[in-house]
């Protein structure tokens, strides 16, 4: 996967390099004509070979970095000449008004190889909407498809969401799938806009044969908020497996479950996206821009260019962290043997300056030491024998409670016994001085 990486960040950086070399080549060429109109004795270069040469220099830059100038100017060319549709044949600029009516859009799309051809790229945002903060259950769309003839329809899991209209954020998408397609009214829900999942998926397009449609997904993460008992029963939020039934705009019945991740799962709904989709994105250029680019001046097209990786740079703050990355690593990847000499003189300079403070590096290793020394000090032999006497000291607890309880039981015992003595005792003195007063009446 790290090669990989490294390619896909070596292909996005390509614009970015072509463009420096560009504006380097037009600040050297400004420079040698101001040397060339200062001196009287060199005889001034025409305006056209000038130019000529600017050209010459900037295919060779290209070729160097391995991008083709006319790779895609060949591949709208011969778009030109194909009729697309199947038996009904479509132009080109008929095909472009025909998408152009709906949300998709037209693209040159470019692979890592650097060929060039035409999709129809659909937008679309997928919600992962959770019953709660920490997780709980995953709303899924349940769509049955008709089968064949005497066969059972076959049902569909997914996540629910709506295709991303021209001129909406991905934030105005989201409100208009609540809105239109869930209805949640006054349910409470939090979406992350900041972190979503992003991935893309082609098929061919059943409307206009020959021509591949390419979606970008979008999924956004949220969960239920609402405390509201009766509110979240309406969507069945705390029901096991709960399901619910809503009506679109255009009259088509959407059912709704709610299901745990590992059911999401089995019933094979993609939740998340791979985790190097990031970066295996496809470079796509809309229709638009590729013939304006082609018929502008060279300037327009490097500076389109520049802003268009900037942009890209900037959407995904990964990038810039790969390309420094990927900078660091390529003095190491094309290191010759001619290099050999300046690594050896780093190791010599290190090792001067090792040999310089050695003194220092002596003293730190006392201190070192003498931590080490001190370490038995602040750890004793007593201290870690604490734990252990703790258990001890709760053992003889333990048995002090056993003993005190056998005590208090033992001196009620012997108190019930000393008042039975006392009692006996008493009736017995009673007894014997009844004795003696029968004896004397009878004497």
């Amino acid at each position: 996967a790290r090669p990989a990486a490294l390619r896909s960040a070596r292909q996005l950086g390509r614009s970015r390099l072509a463009a420096a070399m560009v504006l380097a080549l037009h600040s050297q060429h400004a420079q040698e004509d101001s040397q060339v109109a200062s001196s009287t004795e060199v005889q001034a270069v025409p305006l056209a070979a000038q130019i000529a040469d600017l050209e010459l220099r900037v295919n060779a830059c290209l070729a160097k970095l391995g991008m083709d100038s006319g790779g895609t100017a060949a591949v709208l060319e011969q778009l030109e000449k194909v009729n697309f549709g199947g038996d009904k044949p479509k132009t080109l600029d008929e095909v472009i008004a025909d998408v152009a009516q709906g949300s998709a859009r037209l693209m040159m799309k470019e692979d890592s190889q650097g060929t060039c051809r035409l999709v129809r790229v659909v937008d679309t945002v997928l919600l992962r909407l959770w019953s709660m903060k920490d997780g709980g259950n995953v709303l899924v769309e349940r769509i049955a498809t008709a089968g064949e003839a005497n066969t059972r329809a076959v049902e569909e899991f997914r996540l629910p969401g709506a295709h991303r209209e021209r001129g909406e954020t991905q934030k105005d998408t989201v409100t208009r799938i609540r809105a239109t397609i869930l209805h949640t009214g006054d349910l409470k829900m939090q979406f992350n806009f900041e972190r979503t999942d992003s991935f893309t998926t082609e098929e061919d397009t059943a409307q206009i044969p020959g021509l591949r449609t390419l979606h970008r997904i979008e999924i956004v993460e949220g969960f239920v908020t609402s405390a509201d008992l009766e509110m979240r029963s309406r969507f069945s939020v705390d029901q096991v497996e709960g399901t619910f039934t809503r009506v679109d705009k255009t009259g088509r019945e959407r059912n709704f479950k709610w299901m745990t991740e590992e059911q999401a799962l089995d019933k094979q709904v993609k939740l998340r996206s791979d985790p190097l989709s990031a970066y295996s994105m496809p470079v796509l250029t809309p229709i638009e821009a590729v013939r304006s680019q082609l018929t502008g001046t060279m300037c327009q097209r490097v500076a389109e260019v520049g802003k268009k990786v900037d942009a890209i740079f900037s959407r995904d703050k990964r990038l810039p962290e790969l390309e420094q990355s990927v900078h660091n690593l390529e003095p190491w990847s094309q290191a010759e043997p001619s290099q050999a000499s300046a690594v050896f003189q780093k190791e010599r300079t290190k090792r001067n300056y090792i040999a310089e403070h050695a003194a220092q590096l002596h003293d730190f290793t006392k201190a070192l030491a003498e931590i080490k020394r001190l370490d038995a000090c602040i750890n004793t032999p007593s201290l870690q024998d604490l734990p252990g006497c703790n258990e001890r000291l709760r053992r003889m607890e333990a048995r002090s409670a056993v003993a005190t309880a056998a005590a208090a039981r033992l001196h009620t015992q012997v108190s019930k016994i000393a008042e039975d003595y006392h009692t006996a005792m008493v009736g017995l003195s009673e007894q014997l001085v009844n004795w003696d007063k029968l004896l004397s009446g009878g004497a």
